[in-house]
């Protein structure tokens, strides 16, 4: 999890809208310094970071696994919602026009799908979500990629929804963006709100990924997805619902 330091573009009462830029930043509370930058303007509140589609998106230099990797996001995309179909909300990408990776994950047809390169020589390996993700409700997306199992795996709150074999060793030492991007994959985001972040350089277990679910559910995400809260305009940061 994270919290956010940056300049103040404006305030909407129950959250702000964040300059961007190196100046604007979310801060990693688990002691490692993986801070993100903060680019195209995203509002903050509720610890969830609002991307509206144009770029809104969090960006850390240098990460670095080998063999193994796990990503874990809270995302909430408004119900029925097609706007962020084919758009990516996880990258390994530069900022620039090139330094593209074959790892990234994005929307398509209102479901998760990620994909990474499969060292066989096959070019690249694909997992997707079976459930959507675009039904107005918070939901868990997880990819891991296990070298000792030859997997690439998709989970969908905290359950196993797709696996892939390969020959997946990758290390990598790219950049990170999350939320959206731009650069060599176009200037792409989601129009929905990113919550609670996580990366390990491990492959997680289903039981660890499930704990993950099942302890930010309970204590932040079921009560985000009220639609009391959801819809109390009084408690805007921006406008849940993307009007």
């Amino acid at each position: 999890d994270a919290t956010c330091r940056g300049s103040l573009v404006s305030d909407t009462g129950g959250g702000i809208k964040i300059a961007s830029g190196s100046t604007s930043y979310l801060v990693d509370l688990s002691g490692n310094g993986n801070n993100f930058e903060l680019y195209g303007n995203p509002f903050m509140g509720y610890g969830t970071l609002k991307c509206d589609g144009t770029g809104d998106h969090m960006f850390r230099n240098s990460i670095s696994y080998s063999g193994y990797y796990t990503y874990g996001i809270w995302m909430f995309l408004p119900d029925g919602s097609t706007a962020s179909n084919g758009k990516v909300y996880l990258a390994e990408s530069y900022r620039a026009a090139g330094g593209c990776w074959t790892t990234y994950s994005y929307i398509t047809g209102g479901k998760a799908l990620h994909q990474c390169y499969d060292n066989s020589g096959v070019g690249t390996e694909s997992v997707q979500s079976t459930s959507q993700v675009n039904d107005g409700v918070w939901h868990y997306i997880v990819a891991v990629m296990d070298k000792d199992s030859g997997t690439l795996r998709m989970y969908f709150d905290g359950r196993l929804e797709d696996t892939e074999a390969g020959v997946f060793n990758d290390g990598n030492y790219s950049s990170l963006q999350v939320g959206g991007a731009i650069g060599c994959l176009g200037d792409t985001s989601i129009t929905g709100h990113i919550g609670c972040f996580q990366m390990y350089d491990e492959a997680l277990t289903d039981d660890q990924i499930y704990h993950n679910y099942n302890y930010h559910w309970e204590s932040r995400y079921k009560w985000l997805s009220d639609t009391t809260i959801r819809n109390n305009t009084l408690k805007d940061f921006g406008s849940m619902t993307f009007t």
